[in-house]
């Protein structure tokens, strides 16, 4: 069960987190720590109210059963309170009292399906506000980047626009004027120096659009990995939802009663109870 309705320091039943609750699901329930719970619920109470208080505190709704005091928790698992407090019937007679007076096992399992419903409804809504604002923040990040990334462009055609000029007007001082430019003519030294300067242009052209490249290049690899980003959180952020989504609605219908049934059934079948029988410390847990 999740930390916040085993560890007394957390003994509010609904004050559990998301991550809680995930990894309860996983670890399932640990019968020593069960028996610790009802031990110590005990050892605290001194009749019926106190003990059912107690008991809330950890997430169980004390009920009447079959034959006497119960303990239902959210997934309508029924737990004699005589086998798991480790008494005699006749001892928990004497300090509880009658059990008249205790809601139904089936209204005991609606009570405590409908707690963590609610506590599952604030998880989800709280998730939901965090999903926004941090596509909000990815967003307002990923303007940041374009305008940095047209920045970088326009910054990369403003250097390249001056450079091409002070390059034309290297090129062009090569080529000599008046009686010198003539001598050139007459030795071709002129014919030579325009081939020079036509493939230096040439080259500086090149040299140009793989700059241009490389820089779209990277422009482009850095949207890539912000929409990949952008995708594994909103992918992480459906799963989540996904599972919240199922929880509740299978916590609806514990919390409808829907599952009244499926608790009668499990009484009485046999292979059941025996599965069953594991969770407790001597007998078979389930009761009514």
């Amino acid at each position: 069960m999740p930390d916040g309705m085993l560890h007394k320091p957390d003994r509010d039943p609904r004050n559990f987190t998301l991550e809680q609750w995930q990894q309860s699901k996983r670890a399932g329930k640990d019968p020593q720590k069960l028996i610790g719970i009802f031990q110590d619920c005990w050892s605290v109470s001194d009749n019926a109210a106190s003990f059912a208080h107690a008991l809330d505190e950890h997430g169980y709704v004390l009920a009447k059963g079959r034959r006497g005091f119960v303990a239902v928790d959210h997934e309508g698992e029924v737990f004699a309170v005589s086998k798991w407090t480790k008494k005699r019937v006749k001892d928990v007679r004497e300090k509880l009292g009658s059990p008249d007076a205790l809601p139904s096992v089936d209204r005991a399992h609606e009570k405590a399906a409908q707690r963590v419903t609610d506590r599952l409804k604030e998880i989800q809504a709280q998730k939901d506000l965090e999903e926004r604002m941090r596509m909000d923040r990815l967003a307002a990040a990923q303007a940041r980047h374009q305008q940095m990334q047209h920045a970088a462009k326009a910054r990369l055609l403003t250097e390249q626009r001056e450079r091409q000029i002070q390059e034309a007007k290297d090129r062009d001082e090569k080529l000599r004027k008046g009686l010198l430019g003539l001598l050139d003519r007459i030795t071709g030294q002129r014919k030579r120096t325009l081939k020079e300067n036509d493939l230096a242009k040439q080259h500086a052209q090149r040299r140009d659009q793989m700059e241009r490249q490389a820089l779209r290049d990277l422009q482009a690899s850095s949207r890539a990995q912000a929409l990949q980003k952008r995708n594994t959180i909103k992918t992480c952020f459906d799963e989540v939802q996904n599972e919240l989504r199922k929880d509740l609605h299978r916590m609806k219908s514990c919390s409808a009663g829907t599952q009244a049934n499926t608790v009668e059934d499990r009484l009485s079948d046999y292979q059941q109870l025996k599965r069953r029988s594991s969770l407790s410390p001597s007998e078979p847990s389930i009761e009514r």
